[in-house]
């Protein structure tokens, strides 16, 4: 397969020309195969296989084809789609070199990596290490995140671990909502990680029992729902994602949630949960389980008054972010 790098895309330097040669055994999923190389679907507006335009999402290309690839008009990274909100704001995933300590920060169900922006920045500008992967499925389409399984959100995850690893010396990881799930997961299979820190985590989401047989019973059916009305809050504006709810993919995070519970008795390290006292995405006794059931002698819960769900993008993610910094100056010695 012959893939033509179009325009001045962000990743286009490392190739150094404009053709790239792709021997493929049999036909592939075109945006699985920009994922392993490390393409970001956000910065590709235009797909077109053998001249005709195609959807990224739905492309399938045999070793014969001739595939072309076109950022969005001005070379921007931004999408246009009705499912994206604030699409003006940056959600690939990001690496910041730093000192020999790092943070893995996991982002959220439907979310980018904007929902730990702010976090990533402020710990790298105090010296840290920071890696934010993007979750497979997140910042393409709902389509597409519905054909995700949530061992593809692991996978993701161990990777940008592992590329951590090769740069740090001790390791934190760091999640939001899902991402926290994640994390946790991660911890369990690494006792070599050094601290956890949770934000919101989602391991019971609100109204979970009734949510979740709902979902299992719909996702044959309905591909997405839009997302509840909340009360504003300050996160509103700095936090990019889906509009909508992913049936099926909400079905893989209940799946992700079972995992997790069942091995948080292997979770020994340092723990710390934050949780906003007026989150109304995720079942408040969430923060509570976890700590009841892990094995870790150093844990704690710490409470935002005034946050919502997302206490890294709200009115106090100050004091979130220096919750985590403190934790980690301590663990780490």
């Amino acid at each position: 397969m012959r893939l033509h790098l179009g325009g001045h895309l962000s990743w286009y330097d490392p190739y150094k020309r404009a053709w790239l040669e792709i021997r493929l055994s049999e036909p592939a999923d075109l945006l699985a195969l920009l994922r392993k190389l490390h393409v970001p679907p956000a910065e590709v507006a235009v797909a077109a296989v053998n001249g005709t335009a195609v959807p990224l999402e739905d492309a399938r290309v045999n070793d014969s084809d001739k595939v072309e690839l076109f950022p969005p008009v001005g070379g921007g990274a931004a999408i246009s789609s009705p499912y994206i909100r604030n699409p003006h704001l940056e959600g690939d995933a990001f690496f910041w070199q730093g000192g020999k300590t790092g943070a893995l920060l996991i982002h959220g169900f439907t979310a980018t990596t904007a929902e730990v922006r702010w976090l990533g920045k402020y710990l790298h500008e105090r010296g840290y290490t920071v890696s934010g992967p993007l979750l497979p499925g997140h910042l393409t389409t709902p389509q597409d995140m519905n054909r995700r399984r949530w061992r593809e959100w692991t996978g993701a995850v161990e990777e940008a671990y592992k590329q951590l690893a090769t740069r740090c010396e001790h390791i934190f990881v760091c999640g939001e909502s899902m991402g926290g799930l994640l994390a946790l997961l991660l911890a369990s299979e690494h006792p070599e990680i050094a601290g956890i820190v949770v934000y919101s985590p989602a391991l019971r989401i609100a109204n979970h029992a009734s949510a979740m047989r709902l979902a299992h019973l719909l996702q044959r059916f309905v591909p997405h729902v839009k997302k509840p009305v909340r009360e504003p809050s300050a996160a509103d504006a700095r936090w990019k994602g889906y509009t909508v709810n992913p049936i099926p993919a909400l079905v893989q995070m209940h799946n992700l949630q079972r995992q997790v519970r069942s091995r948080l008795q292997a979770i020994h390290q340092p723990l710390l949960v934050i949780q906003g006292r007026l989150d109304q995405t995720i079942d408040l006794q969430s923060g509570e389980i976890i700590l009841a059931n892990v094995s870790s002698q150093d844990k704690e819960m710490r409470w935002l008054e005034q946050s919502t769900h997302c206490v890294i993008l709200d009115c106090e993610w100050e004091q979130a972010a220096d919750l985590t910094l403190r934790f980690i100056e301590r663990v780490a010695g």
